[in-house]
């Protein structure tokens, strides 16, 4: 959807979403007093955080019905990532996000990918629509105030949700549930390089790292343009398989080919980016200026601590400037966080780059 049509229909939303919240609050009031009305709004206010949990419970249900594995779930102020074998539980602020909440999940097997993923994505929009399909119809029926204060007023909230999930929206984080959706049942371009992307992520859990994967994903997919978020991960993977196959000139062309689009990038893939490039510029090229420009753009966006790659690139960035002993201190960090990396591909490959930087 064109970025004027979408803020246009953002206004219309939000005007029937007031609309419906100001019609629960007139009869709760009319129909329980003021009591009923401030129950409401205590019972509204819990909704702004139990609403976006019940949309990324039901991409949760699907996923791992649908075959697959968690790896981080975000809603409101609360985020819950896969460390390890284990999670942690993180605070976050809501005002940094473009998105109520994120549910990412890694394929465990790789077949019927279209079918599985379709499920997946939906899983969010029809767990809210069976919400809605219970509890309106509830309140109607018994007209009571105080059931309206209590779900009502979150049944307002849950549809404003439903509907914006189901439109073909996109933020700085990346496609909305309605726009991953309407790709998929479409089948353009995109969707099908994301359902290709989800296949080697499958791979990389079980074990297999970026060079053991089959390559035809990488490859015969469909042209991207470069404001596309999908073209910006397929370089990103094909980055990697170069890198783990020790094909350097490769790897250095595909993940500098993302320097000329860096504004389309998702937010949430950002930091790999800059790590990539901070670790390109510093180990493989030794271009110090470049590196030093990416590592401040790396430490910009951290947020929450450093993955595997990101301690990679600040160590061989550290190893650039001849401060071995700044790579030194960090050499544990980088080991530890090698150690949670969720996907053992992955940290296969961190393993062996590990090796390769500190050997060197």
């Amino acid at each position: 959807m064109r970025r004027g049509a979408e803020k246009t229909v953002r206004f219309l939303l939000g005007i029937l979403f007031f609309a419906g919240l100001t019609a629960v609050m007139c009869a709760c009031f009319f129909g329980g007093g003021m009591a009923a009305a401030v129950l409401l709004l205590v019972c509204y206010a819990a909704s702004l955080v139990l609403m976006p949990a019940l949309h990324e419970a039901g991409h949760l249900i699907f996923g791992a019905a649908a075959g697959f594995r968690l790896v981080e779930i975000r809603f409101s102020f609360v985020r819950i990532v896969r460390k390890g074998d284990g999670f942690s539980f993180e605070a976050v602020n809501p005002l940094l996000t473009d998105t109520a909440g994120c549910c990412r999940m890694y394929p465990t097997k790789t077949s019927d990918m279209d079918t599985r993923f379709l499920w997946f994505a939906a899983g969010g929009v029809l767990v809210q629509a069976a919400y809605l399909i219970v509890c309106l119809p509830l309140c109607f029926a018994l007209g009571n105030a105080f059931l309206w204060a209590t779900v009502g007023g979150s049944c307002v909230y849950c549809a404003y949700l439903l509907f914006l999930n189901l439109l073909p929206f996109s933020s700085a984080e990346g496609e909305h549930d309605g726009a991953l959706l309407w790709g998929l049942l479409r089948r353009d371009p995109s969707s099908r390089t994301t359902v290709a992307l989800l296949c080697l992520q499958g791979e990389l859990c079980f074990g297999k790292t970026p060079g053991e994967t089959d390559g035809a994903l990488l490859s015969g997919l469909p042209q991207l343009p470069e404001d596309d978020p999908a073209f910006a991960r397929l370089q990103y993977y094909r980055y990697l398989r170069f890198l783990d196959c020790g094909e350097k000139e490769q790897a250095v062309k595909s993940i500098t080919r993302l320097e000329v689009c860096l504004d389309y990038i998702a937010q949430e893939d950002l930091l790999p980016v800059f790590a990539e490039l901070t670790y390109t510029y510093a180990f493989l090229l030794a271009d110090k200026p470049m590196a030093e420009q990416y590592h401040a753009r790396m430490e910009r966006e951290v947020n929450g601590g450093y993955a595997a790659d990101g301690m990679r690139a600040r160590a061989a960035y550290a190893f650039l400037c001849g401060d071995a002993a700044r790579a030194e201190s960090l050499k544990e960090e980088y080991r530890l966080a090698v150690a949670r990396e969720p996907l053992e591909g992955i940290r296969r490959m961190e393993e062996k780059l590990f090796e390769e930087l500190y050997g060197a």
